[in-house]
């Protein structure tokens, strides 16, 4: 008897272990970020606010490229740094990692 308690023990303990038989259940809406929600987290933004706030903080204006090279770029970010008084437009193609173009400017 003492032993059939036993063995109904470990076993229930096993099934309902979540560690090693059992289930374990994640909410739905857990998820991964984005590319796009990656990108923003570090700063990015559209190359147009942050191209505002690289001209506000410089006081002058900047003039970006008006052609670009001819890849195939998925995004088109811009990030401005007061830290280091820099300012950042990358076109990326987030299918492949050879079609990154990157511009930096420093004040």
């Amino acid at each position: 008897m003492k032993s059939n308690i036993c063995i109904m023990l470990i076993i229930s303990c096993i099934l309902f272990s979540p560690k090693i038989g059992g289930s374990v259940f994640a909410a739905s809406n857990d998820k991964s970020p984005t590319y796009e929600e990656t990108l923003f987290e570090i700063g990015y933004q559209s190359v147009e606010e942050a191209l505002k706030a690289f001209e506000h903080q410089s006081k002058q204006s900047l003039k970006l490229p008006v052609k670009v090279p001819p890849l195939t770029f998925t995004h088109y970010l811009g990030r401005f740094s007061n830290l280091n008084h820099s300012f950042e437009v990358k076109f990326l193609n987030d299918k492949t990692a050879e079609n990154h173009y990157f511009i930096r400017i420093n004040s």
